[in-house]
């Protein structure tokens, strides 16, 4: 071999330098990162609930998260009674479960212009997302049954009243995931810390939609589609760890989407 050979034939040299070895790895490079950082956020977002030390906290969590639950699938009391008391029970047991909600809890660290992003982009750009393709899937369906149990909003007070009711969703949404990852867990100690919240996720949205089952006159599909709407919709509690940036989401997917559930 001449000095200065590097080793490449002629033809190789004709057809243009090499790639370097490294070229997949930094095709792949973004794509282990976003899955690094939602694994990182998923145990984050697991770590918000401590365990009560006190025996009677430990009770009452899934006495009102049940209690709040019941108070809104079953509508035992008038509007607005009906939705004030829901919110109320709900957030008692959020607070029991060791979570302290802040308005700005996922802005707090100053120097981090990349979080007012973020979470714009979970308020505004989330839910419009969602709502587009929960549209597609409920254009899937074959056969919707009349959405009685919505009424349409039209005054100021409905839509206050609205907004309690999403603020009692927002809080049982959560509760749902928290009580499912401290089961977990206790049954799956020695999992993967990051499979644990993504199980939670996935099965307490399924719990959430199929509590709409009632208000849907028992139409599974329309159930999924809730499903699937929300477990797009938490994916901002779990990006930001903030309740406020869930409700915001929620709230907003809400008033685009009503009126494609009363025409459904």
């Amino acid at each position: 071999m001449e000095h200065g050979d590097d080793g490449r034939s002629r033809d190789d040299v004709m057809d243009g330098p090499a790639s370097p070895p490294d070229e997949p790895e930094r095709i792949l490079d973004p794509f282990r990162k976003a899955f690094v950082w939602t694994r990182t956020r998923l145990n984050l977002s697991g770590e918000l609930f401590g365990t009560p030390q006190c025996p009677v906290a430990r009770i009452l969590t899934p006495v009102l998260t049940v209690l709040g639950a019941s108070i809104l699938v079953c509508d035992p009391f008038e509007s607005p009674w009906r939705e004030v008391l829901a919110f109320a029970a709900l957030a008692a047991a959020l607070f029991s479960v060791g979570y302290r909600p802040h308005p700005l809890d996922a802005l707090r660290r100053p120097g981090k212009p990349m979080r007012w992003f973020l979470c714009l982009g979970c308020v505004l750009v989330l839910p419009i997302v969602t709502f587009y393709a929960s549209a597609l899937l409920v254009s899937l369906i074959p056969d919707t049954s009349e959405n009685t149990g919505i009424a349409a909003t039209d005054t100021f007070g409905e839509y206050v009243v609205m907004f309690i009711q999403i603020m009692g969703e927002a809080c049982l949404s959560i509760l749902l995931f928290a009580l499912l990852y401290k089961a977990l867990n206790r049954a799956w100690g020695r999992s993967d810390p990051w499979v644990r919240p993504l199980v939670a996720w996935l099965v307490s949205t399924f719990l959430f939609g199929m509590l709409h089952l009632p208000t849907y006159r028992w139409n599974f599909l329309q159930c999924l589609v809730i499903f699937f709407s929300l477990f797009l919709g938490f994916a901002a509690f779990v990006a930001t760890r903030s309740w406020t940036i869930l409700f915001l989401s929620h709230f907003l997917y809400d008033l685009l989407s009503r009126p494609m559930v009363l025409n459904a």
